[in-house]
């Protein structure tokens, strides 16, 4: 199914920290369905703020891999503002997805 990229950034940006966000095409049926992906190359953790444009204000659940963590899901972290606070571990992966899918 094709996905469509969407627009993402953190102002106070990393080095070694990666992100990107996709959703369903405009035609699929869960097209509210997307994916937060951030990549922390560096040897420690960050703490990152994400800014989130077009995105709904809603919780999401972080699934983490990392030298000791594979897809592990973790606590829901909130978007507030249109802004996403996280750490991230050092070397990690972390794919933020709605906790909650929206309604059919």
């Amino acid at each position: 199914m094709p996905a469509v990229r969407l627009q993402v950034s953190h102002p106070e940006p990393h080095r070694d920290v990666f992100l990107t966000a996709y959703r369903a095409a405009d035609d699929a049926p869960d097209r509210d369905r997307f994916a937060l992906i951030v990549n922390n190359l560096n040897k420690a953790p960050r703490r990152i703020s994400i800014e989130l444009t077009g995105f709904p204000d809603r919780q999401l659940t972080p699934h983490r891999t990392s030298p000791e963590e594979n897809l592990e899901p973790l606590d829901p972290n909130t978007i507030q503002d249109s802004t996403l606070e996280a750490t991230l571990p050092a070397r990690s992966i972390t794919t933020f997805i709605p906790t909650t899918p929206p309604a059919p």
